[in-house]
């Protein structure tokens, strides 16, 4: 059912577009008019009710177009919810479905659940982008009605499209999760998808860009920093953490860009910008590679006098990755623990948090270190078969048994009309043709019997024939000349012509 101030087009649906036709049905109605100014009040006090912004832009501006009333019951079918007090009633499944929020947090069977998720959580709806309006429209205007509190943020979120097309089972270019999953590991898989598209846009899925953003990302920056640094460490001090306290402005700056850091990702992901999250995690990530080349342990190594200075450069690369992998846990929680287990660490990451990476004094004097062994192996990109475009022309063709212009003039090509066509008998694959030509009427048998087995179809047709050729006797007929004829896949077909061909039209 589609309210009269959603038909587009003249009289279609503006969801799919089929052409609408009215009917009657008896129904009930839940008065969600009556809300509208409820619910416009609370999105405007709850900036991030629903995310992205824009969303909020495209749902505020439908419900100043006016609210009606919604048709909750259907009588025409029994599948589906029955109404107690409305026999022959069911419940539009848009209306019952969206209560298994509620109920699936104990609403009526556990208000100590219900209270700890629901009244007492952050309760966050993440939705397809297609169905946010019965999320951030109907839904809310059932619980302001229930009395009961709304969702915290309702997130909608894109499309991926595959190599820039709209992904379809007909064009063959679906994207399996299991088998990418397959190619490139979970915690690879997931922070591409997360770190590819800015939340709530659409997405485009591509193999290069997925195998470069592995490669550059994880094995280049997170992966590098971490082997430099356990290599380094355990050449220099044995895989022993060692007291270094010889801070330098240097030290300072990344003490400050954590600070950053940490405001951004907080401030990214309550509004759930998992990409900007991220991009502020490598940023992070990328200076604490710069500050391997600003402080060149290499250097520091020759100088004994600069051994606590090498010390506490060191020990900066080795807290910096571990507080990095507490902030990647959530998009790469295998990976994020290796490289916990790589420092020494054994702890579980995914009980750990953000409190326990305050400072910068988090591994005590002694502290034994893991060995560097790759997270993320470099990809290579497949090569795929260029597509040969079906209008180019091949250069470098090679013509077999090549003829001159001369040799093919020596034959004369004429469009003769087929008048009779007959078996002949004791020749299972041969008939024989009455033809008119230009000038006279030739006699011509051709061997193509078991092609044609109702011959008489082919009076009247219009067919080339070589005329210039010596008569011969086949099977003790007379044959005039020979009919052209093409084949496919073991099966010939005279090549007839366009019936407005006149008679004895040459071919050159």
């Amino acid at each position: 059912f589609v309210p009269e101030n959603q038909i587009v087009n003249g009289n279609h649906c503006p969801d799919c577009g089929k052409e609408l036709r009215t009917v009657k049905e008896e129904s009930y109605f839940f008065k969600m008019s009556k809300y509208q100014d409820a619910l416009l009040d609370h999105i405007e006090k709850h900036p991030d009710f629903i995310l992205p912004h824009s969303r909020k832009n495209e749902v505020v501006s439908f419900i100043k177009q006016g609210l009606q009333d919604l048709s909750i019951s259907r009588n025409t079918f029994e599948w589906g919810i029955p109404i107690e007090f409305a026999p022959g009633h069911i419940t539009y499944v848009w209306f019952d479905a969206l209560t298994n929020y509620l109920t699936a947090v104990g609403y009526e069977n556990s208000a100590e659940i219900f209270d700890k998720f629901w009244n007492n959580g952050e309760v966050v709806h993440l939705l397809g982008k297609d169905i946010l309006r019965f999320h951030a429209i109907i839904w809310p205007c059932m619980l302001l009605s229930a009395g009961v509190k709304l969702p915290d943020k309702i997130v909608a979120h894109g499309w991926w499209t595959s190599e820039g097309e709209k992904m379809s089972k007909s064009k063959g270019n679906v994207v399996a999760p299991l088998d990418e999953i397959a190619k490139y590991g979970v915690d690879a898989f997931r922070y591409c998808l997360m770190r590819e598209v800015n939340f709530g846009n659409d997405g485009d899925y591509s193999t290069p860009s997925i195998v470069t953003r592995i490669n550059s990302d994880l094995a280049n920056d997170l992966g590098n920093l971490l082997n430099r640094t356990l290599g380094m460490y355990g050449k220099y001090f044995n895989g022993v953490i060692a007291k270094g306290e010889a801070l330098e402005e240097l030290d300072e700056s990344v003490k400050t860009l954590w600070d950053e850091t940490i405001t951004a990702v907080d401030y990214h992901i309550n509004r759930v910008e998992f990409s900007r999250a991220l991009e502020a995690i490598w940023k992070f990530i990328s200076r604490m590679n710069k500050y391997v080349d600003e402080t060149a342990p290499w250097l520091l190594i020759k100088d004994e006098a600069k051994k606590e200075r090498l010390a506490t450069v060191m020990n900066f690369l080795v807290q910096s990755l571990y507080k990095v992998a507490i902030l990647t846990a959530p998009y790469m929680p295998t990976a994020s623990q290796k490289i916990w287990n790589q420092l020494g660490v054994t702890t579980n990451i995914l009980e750990v948090n953000l409190d326990s990476v305050n400072g910068w004094d988090l591994f005590a004097e002694g502290h034994v270190l893991g060995t560097a062994e790759p997270i993320f192996p470099r990809l290579e990109v497949e090569k795929k078969e260029v597509k040969k475009d079906p209008l180019a022309i091949n250069e470098d063709l090679k013509i077999e048994n090549p003829i001159e212009i001369a040799d093919f003039d020596k034959i004369d090509i004429q469009v003769v009309e087929i008048l009779e066509v007959s078996n002949i008998e004791g020749a299972d694959k041969l008939l024989k043709f009455k033809v008119k030509t230009a000038n006279e009427v030739r006699q011509i048998v051709s061997g193509i019997a078991k092609y044609y087995p109702t011959p008489a179809e082919l009076i009247g047709k219009k067919v080339l024939a070589i005329l210039n050729l010596p008569p011969v006797n086949l099977r003790g007929v007379l044959s005039q000349g020979m009919l052209l004829s093409s084949t496919e896949k073991k099966r010939l077909k005279l090549v007839e012509v366009d019936s407005t061909v006149k008679v004895g039209a040459k071919i050159k």
